[in-house]
């Protein structure tokens, strides 16, 4: 007993990953900016923003940036710190009590792990095209950046003449990467007007239009050598990557390409034959999903900045008007990957195939199909993984942003369940729920993520929604403290509102003429509600602006 705790304290102070080198700002490490459209051309902001448990304590308030462009003065906000912060869950059940960001005297009383803290705002915007951003110095030592300058969270927004909110994100900001281990991730973002999304891979900001500079990649490649199956011929090497780049932000292993395509060497002749090497790193723009296999863990002191790598993701909103796809809004994620070495270190691997229940029918698809479903109706999906070992896994849907789903253990080790109901609030559109696969080694949890397709169709605001709100005026608009409104047919009638992520927030009675009233407490918060009956027939817009 006393062997095994020993290495877990030297295991853990090995990740103690040089974030405590000073008192200087040094937990910046990543983050996000998204909004929330409360109409009116007014939008509450929310940072996300994530710090390490060694650095400073993060600050009481962010000033917030709009401007329409790089050189335009714009307007400052404060945003302030909201509610509890988010601790990260990396490690096993047996050490995961202890690590929380709690700090004496500045220094961390349990092993390395991260936290996000919450910032929000409200602002009006001019119709325009709004650049949002927040700065913060700065950012610790990284292996792929040449400098630890600000981080620059940014998001953009066209206000111009329609409503729009971010997208959020689910996934985990900080993840563990065991080395030399097959890597699955997912960007979990979720759109609640239903937007089309696409991915990109972006360099770091540290100031508007600035980016941070990228390192030298390490070594790799082949050497020049003899081809053993003929004596006489020669195979010419070469390296294309120089440096770290946005596209390939972390170290992995490498593929040798010849010059015919193939990974396999062609039959004689000729007598010379040209390869190159090929990263093993594949990143989709229309999933956001990462694929890869990081392949160099330095056991050098933590002060050094090794095995830390920023990578960043910026999600753009696409919305189809007048027949063509406009892009109105952009929204970027940071995130810091973390390579570690470790003998308990095996990622789960997932079979394949998904079996679908509909209702009575049931069918088997591949994990990346897509599967259609009718808003309003339930449809479950079960998938299997495994790990070598005996450690049992965990099905978990993380910070789930995604209105509906829910995500249990299936009837037999190794399998999990994801039941997903869209609210008859949610547009049509094609969303992805992050589903997050984890065993319970110690120290460091080995985990992957997947995104589970759906395409939600025939909702309720697609279909009645025009009509309805023809029929239907809630007043005043926007209200603060009570909202009514006259059903176009009279008798005591049900209705449901909800939030625009969908969840039930208040059940209203009409009155015999068919008036109805909300009074909300002070415990909701301003933004967008939907009033519905309970055929789905009517649904009613109602927008509560801040106190």
């Amino acid at each position: 007993m006393f062997s095994r705790l020993r290495f877990l304290i030297l295991f853990l102070a090995g990740l103690s990953l040089g974030f405590a080198r000073s008192a200087r700002a040094s937990h910046a490490v990543g983050g996000s900016l998204t909004y929330t459209s409360l109409g009116g051309n007014s939008y509450r902001v929310r940072v996300d923003f994530f710090r390490d448990c060694s650095g400073i304590f993060p600050p009481s308030s962010l000033n917030l940036n709009c401007q329409t462009a790089c050189s335009s003065t714009g307007t400052t906000t404060t945003l302030n710190m909201v509610g509890q912060p988010f601790y990260g869950s990396p490690y096993s059940s047996a050490v995961q009590p202890t690590a929380v960001c709690a700090l004496i005297g500045g220094v961390p009383t349990g092993p390395v792990n991260f936290a996000t803290y919450h910032y929000e705002g409200t602002v009006t915007l001019a119709p325009n095209q709004w650049i949002l951003s927040i700065e913060e110095a700065s950012r610790p030592l990284i292996t792929n950046l040449n400098s630890a300058g600000n981080l620059r969270l940014e998001a953009t927004l066209d206000n111009r003449g329609r409503v729009n909110n971010s997208v959020t994100f689910s996934s985990q900001p900080t993840i563990f990467l065991p080395v030399n281990q097959n890597a699955l991730l997912h960007i979990g973002a979720f759109d609640v007007d239903g937007d089309s999304l696409s991915y990109s891979l972006e360099r770091p900001l540290n100031a508007c239009n600035s980016y941070e500079t990228y390192t030298t990649y390490p070594g790799v490649g082949c050497t020049p050598a003899i081809d053993p199956r003929c004596g006489t011929r020669l195979i010419n090497c070469t390296t294309p990557s120089s440096g770290y780049t946005q596209f390939l932000p972390i170290a992995v292993s490498q593929d040798t390409v010849f010059e015919n395509g193939s990974i396999i060497r062609p039959a004689c002749p000729p007598n010379i034959v040209v390869a190159t090497t090929r990263p093993r790193f594949a990143f989709s723009a229309l999933q956001g999903t990462f694929s890869f296999t990081p392949n160099r863990y330095l056991a050098t002191p933590a002060t050094d900045g090794d095995n830390k790598y920023v990578v960043v993701v910026k999600v753009t909103e696409w919305r189809r008007e007048n027949g063509a796809y406009v892009a109105i809004g952009t929204t970027r994620r940071d995130m810091l990957w973390i390579v570690y070495s470790s003998p308990t270190a095996a990622t789960p691997v997932l079979s394949p195939v998904m079996t679908v229940q509909d209702g009575s029918q049931t069918t088997t698809k591949p994990l990346t199909a897509p599967i259609a479903v009718l808003a309003g109706e339930p449809i479950s999906v079960n998938f299997s993984a495994f790990i070598p070992g005996t450690t049992p896994l965990a099905f978990t849907l993380e910070q789930n942003t995604v209105p509906g789903a829910v995500i249990q253990a299936g009837a037999a080790a190794g399998m999990g369940r994801l039941t997903f109901t869209p609210p008859l609030s949610l547009p049509n559109g094609t969303y992805r729920v992050s589903v997050t696969v984890t065993d319970d080694a110690s120290p460091l949890r080995n985990l992957i993520t997947i995104p589970v397709t759906f395409h939600v169709y025939r909702t309720a605001l697609a279909t009645y929604n025009a009509a309805a709100s023809a029929q239907v005026s809630a007043y005043p608009t926007p209200f603060t403290e009570q909202v009514q409104f006259q059903l176009p047919t009279a008798g005591v009638q049900q209705l449901t509102v909800c939030d625009n992520l969908g969840r039930v927030v208040a059940h209203l009675t009409s009155q015999v003429d068919g008036k109805v009233q909300w009074a909300p407490g002070a415990n909701v918060p301003a933004g967008l509600y939907s009033a519905r009956s309970a055929d789905g027939k009517l649904s009613i817009r109602l927008l509560r602006s801040a106190q």
